[in-house]
């Protein structure tokens, strides 16, 4: 296939990368002090990038008794390429790593003032899951500012529209910055206006993308209604759109390769080359929202119960006895629900059956299928607690309460029959 010999000069790229490094073992040896090794490293990784790009758009045009291949193969090169940027990255913030491992007098003197600081960045990032991104305090400050974190307290969706809504706009100051580069630098026909026009060319296709991506969401940002297919979609229409980005960034670098007349032009693509990273870097923390998406809505919708008080209904004012009774009456001879038991009322069962209360929840198999109508149950081995699913959502009650109940192990044979994903 075309991506071979690619695949073969990409890793030959990263192979003289890391020989690069391991001349630097020693800790007096300070690779990061060397701005000509840092530089070579940055064009090694940019090198190999371009060669995983040009695979995927090989991929882009085979045939279509391919596809399951294909669809194997992007997904491992989309991985790589995050690797790959992550390196990047860390040569980026050289300064700041060369700061944590070598630090000045004055910043061990500040290191507790900012500890402290840290500290309330932290729990205010957490709010809106943050600390899933590779860019936190990028993530918390561009969410913070659409997103009010009292509406957070009922829904989790917000987060991930909010995310790609940051992407949607650092890309649209991205293309004003490219139409002023291409109006004042006035090489519309040189080797460097092409290649603003390029740049500006991908920068529309991602927000496409990511417009595209915005609708699968929805109005109403609900998350937890979308099957694996949208979810899915979503990720590959958000990874394209970063790679449409990083042919942008690679574009920019090639001018900076190239002679330039005059320091105007210089400042024109240098604004653009900082608007592109930054769009870059938001996409890839709504992907990495989008790929912790079960662990933000777990935290929303199934709080799993680490205690022994679960008799205290105090706080909610329904009356869950005739619920309780509806789905152990239903459990009865259902393989796909909670678990088989002797027909018996409420009152009969109460002294065998825990009953608890808690927030609702929904197994990962079952919120996926919720479109299609399957029912799915959701089951905790350390708690024994089961969670009732029907037609791909668990048993809810107002207010998005959910009765949950433990069967001990007094009852006969209902451990050797409970259905567990």
């Amino acid at each position: 296939m075309i991506c071979q010999d690619l695949f073969i000069d990409s890793l030959s790229q990263l192979n003289k990368s890391m020989i690069m490094t391991m001349d630097f073992v020693s800790p007096k040896d300070k690779i990061l002090d060397n701005e000509e090794i840092v530089e070579n490293l940055r064009i090694l990784m940019i090198n190999a990038m371009y060669d995983v790009d040009k695979c995927l758009k090989g991929l882009e045009e085979t045939r279509k008794e391919w596809r399951f291949l294909k669809n194997q193969i992007e997904s491992r090169i989309y991985s790589a390429k995050v690797y790959m940027l992550n390196s990047l990255d860390i040569l980026d913030n050289k300064n700041v790593i060369h700061e944590i491992f070598y630090p000045r007098v004055g910043s061990i003197m500040a290191a507790e003032c900012y500890m402290l600081s840290f500290d309330v960045y932290l729990s205010s990032s957490s709010r809106y899951y943050c600390h899933l991104t590779t860019y936190p305090e990028l993530c918390y400050d561009s969410i913070s500012s659409i997103v009010n974190a009292t509406i957070l307290k009922s829904k989790p969706g917000p987060i991930f529209s909010a995310s790609i809504k940051v992407s949607i706009n650092e890309l649209n100051n991205t293309t004003i910055f490219i139409t002023k580069a291409l109006y004042t630098s006035k090489t519309n026909d040189s080797l460097v206006g092409l290649r603003l026009y390029k740049c500006r060319t991908w920068a529309n296709d991602s927000l496409s993308r990511l417009n595209e991506s915005l609708s699968i969401l929805g109005v109403d940002s609900d998350i937890d209604s979308l099957t694996y297919e949208e979810m899915d979609n979503m990720k590959a229409l958000m990874m394209a759109a970063m790679r449409d980005a990083i042919k942008c960034l690679l574009a920019l670098d090639e001018i900076d390769a190239m002679v330039v007349e005059s320091e105007e032009k210089i400042m024109g693509v240098e604004e653009v080359k900082l608007g592109m990273e930054k769009a870059r870097k938001c996409m890839v923390n709504s992907i990495e929202l989008l790929d912790g998406s079960e662990t933000v809505l777990s935290d929303f919708y199934n709080p799993f119960i680490e205690n022994d008080d679960y008799n205290d209904h105090s706080y909610y004012d329904f009356d869950y006895r005739e619920e309780l009774s509806a789905v152990l009456n239903k459990a009865v001879g259902d393989d796909d629900d909670v678990a088989v038991v002797e027909k018996k009322t409420v009152n009969e069962v109460s002294s065998e059956v825990t009953i608890m209360i808690c927030s609702s929840s929904m197994s990962n198999k079952g919120r996926r299928a919720k479109k299609d109508g399957r029912g799915r149950t959701a089951f905790n081995p350390k708690t024994k607690v089961h969670y009732d699913g029907e037609g791909g959502t668990s048993k809810r009650l107002s207010n998005k309460i959910l009765i949950c109940y433990r069967f001990p192990d007094s009852i006969e044979g209902s451990r050797k029959r409970m259905n567990l994903l």
